[in-house]
């Protein structure tokens, strides 16, 4: 019989799979506050971060990282967002909203102060606040002159947030501007040494976004150093609009600043956030399944997927450690037994990661290639919950979760590769309509 019936691997690329109606699905293309969830199952534990536009392949995608503090109070801008008289500037350019926790953008260093555009709070433009720098003031003969927001997080860092010698802090906002050639610049503004001088210290970097008018996550981190600092002194959060690039003249605007006493910035929280996970029911029998998933390490961060019995010490485990690696296996009472370790492709790309079951034959892959497969026997007849978590290594992006309580063979496998394109799912009909 001829193959001319059947599709080339070349004609599915981008088309959608539908998943089973056997299947649990999860997506969160559409909406940046859902999780769209096939069959209606809910996580048994949840703490994530929605990361805007950053999926594998459109939309949004789940952040699952270590937990976090930031040291900026009302980073988002969103607490006591009211009108006030107290600045001495044009209304009719700068409005008269004043933002809880943030000094007015007023300068009264400058030559006429009460003329012209200032730094201020916009709450019609996006439909929430945003810090508004609007640098065209040549046209009142004060081209490029400051403008800023301050806040001082801080009277003593060392008694606060630990800070000292070696010790990393991590910075990071969203921007947007109106042209490749605008600048927002932040910087932590701090006591030297002598404790008297005010400084920098090269805690301050000036931001371009890469395409106008799009939101944009700027980070930087930074190692402090006790020539620069005297630690049990104050810390001042400065974010200025009057940077350029080429001498152009434009508008910037800013969101969910965010200070962490860390080595990599996280997704943006108001406050605080525990360690992420997510856990999901299986309620599958005799370790029959499949689980495939996108994966992406950030920062440096990797990823454990557990296949959970009702103890911990009963466990599959699959898990990139490095860059380069993957590895796999089972923890029966607390004794690790592994399948081995297989080189990948980059775990700081985008990756497919597929682990399945047929009851004691345990098979991982990545990117639809098979890289270990071994009997492992069964864990039992009661494992109930998946598990997509850090386990003390958190910090990776997720996407497009599938698991479905059959075995799929390496040739479907490679097909959902092939694709590259994410999954259609028959429970929800408005979800892939564009």
């Amino acid at each position: 019989m001829s193959d001319a019936h059947r599709r080339s691997k070349l004609k599915l690329k981008e088309q959608l799979i539908p998943a089973s109606y056997d299947s649990f699905h999860v997506n969160c293309q559409q909406d940046a506050n859902a999780i769209y969830r096939g069959n209606s199952v809910n996580p048994i534990e949840a703490i994530y971060s929605i990361r805007e536009g950053q999926g594998v392949f459109r939309g949004n995608c789940i952040a699952v990282e270590e937990g976090t503090l930031n040291h900026a109070t009302n980073g988002g801008l969103r607490a006591d967002t009211v009108k006030t008289t107290s600045q001495a500037w044009d209304e009719s350019l700068n409005g008269n909203i004043y933002c809880s926790g943030w000094s007015s953008g007023y300068n009264g260093g400058v030559s006429e102060p009460t003329v012209g555009y200032h730094a201020h709070i916009n709450t019609e433009k996006f439909g929430y606040p945003v810090m508004e720098f609007i640098n065209k003031n040549s046209v009142y003969n004060q081209k490029h002159r400051w403008l800023g927001f301050s806040q001082q997080i801080s009277d003593n860092v060392e008694a606060d947030f630990g800070w000292a010698e070696g010790v990393e802090v991590s910075v990071s906002l969203d921007i947007m501007t109106d042209h490749v050639d605008k600048g927002i610049n932040l910087g932590l503004y701090h006591k030297a040494p002598d404790g008297t001088t005010n400084t920098f210290s090269g805690t301050q970097s000036t931001y371009f976004c890469n395409e106008a008018y799009k939101w944009e996550r700027h980070t930087k981190t930074y190692i402090l150093s006790a020539t620069q600092w005297d630690f049990t002194k104050r810390c001042v959060i400065y974010v200025y609009g009057h940077y350029k690039r080429n001498d152009y003249e434009g508008v910037g605007w800013v969101k969910n600043i965010q200070v962490e006493t860390k080595g990599i910035s996280t997704s943006f929280t108001e406050s605080e956030r525990s360690n992420g996970n997510l856990v999901y029911p299986l309620n599958m029998e005799s370790n029959i399944f499949t689980v495939n998933f996108w994966a992406k390490a950030h920062e440096g961060g990797n990823f454990y997927l557990d296949i959970l019995a009702p103890d911990y010490s009963n466990r599959i485990f699959f898990r990139p450690n490095n860059e380069t690696s993957i590895d796999g296996g089972k923890v029966i009472d607390g004794t690790a037994y592994y399948i081995g370790s297989s080189t990948v492709n980059n775990t700081y790309d985008w990756n497919m990661y597929t682990l399945v079951s047929n009851g004691s034959m345990m098979s991982m892959y990545q990117n639809g290639k098979l890289l270990k497969q071994a009997d492992i026997g069964l864990l039992g007849e009661n494992t109930i919950n998946f598990t997509l978590n850090g386990s003390g290594r958190w910090n990776f992006l997720n996407d497009e979760i599938r698991i479905d309580s059959v075995v799929y063979s390496t040739e479907d496998i490679q097909v959902w590769y092939e694709s590259q394109a994410l999954f259609y799912n028959p429970y929800d009909y408005r979800a892939y309509v564009y």
